[in-house]
């Protein structure tokens, strides 16, 4: 049985397709059934939070190691994801696949990370752009409120004149 999680591009909600049954599953967009098992060389998925989990330990590492021959499992593999994310002229929004599903490992990764110098690429672009999402998201939240408050307030005024 193969898992595929994909995004669903309305609302960047994620599922996971089972035997063609689609069930909503509470985790970033990332397509484990490709990117993990291709990079870890696995046929058979194992769990896809400890697929994950090694990706994410892989990217880390990676992005630190400066050894040609490293005997770290898929290290070159995933440098060569960066060299590719470097040189590629299509990118994920010309439709990239690569790039597309790195892009999607650096996007969890900066959820993540609490290290405020992380050598991961592009991670502190990453949380900064997380931080203004979350800010502007704050900011509609709260003038939603402070909008029904308002409207509230009219009409209790209305109905006591």
């Amino acid at each position: 049985m193969q898992l595929k999680l994909q995004v669903k591009e309305n609302n960047q909600n994620l599922h996971k397709m089972k035997d063609n049954q689609i069930m909503k599953v509470e985790k970033p967009p990332i397509e484990v059934g490709c990117i993990c098992y291709t990079v870890l060389g696995r046929t058979q998925p194992q769990k896809p939070t400890i697929e994950l989990r090694k990706m994410l330990d892989l990217l880390v590492h990676a992005s630190q190691c400066r050894s040609p021959h490293c005997q770290y499992p898929n290290c070159r593999k995933v440098k060569g994801l960066f060299r590719h994310g470097i040189q590629c002229k299509t990118r994920a929004s010309g439709g990239c696949v690569l790039c597309r599903k790195m892009w999607y490992l650096l996007q969890l990764h900066a959820r993540a990370c609490k290290e405020s110098e992380c050598h991961v690429p592009r991670c502190r672009d990453l949380k900064e752009h997380l931080r203004r999402l979350q800010q502007q998201s704050d900011s509609r939240r709260r003038a939603a409120v402070m909008e029904m408050m308002r409207q509230r307030a009219a009409e209790v005024a209305g109905n006591a004149g």
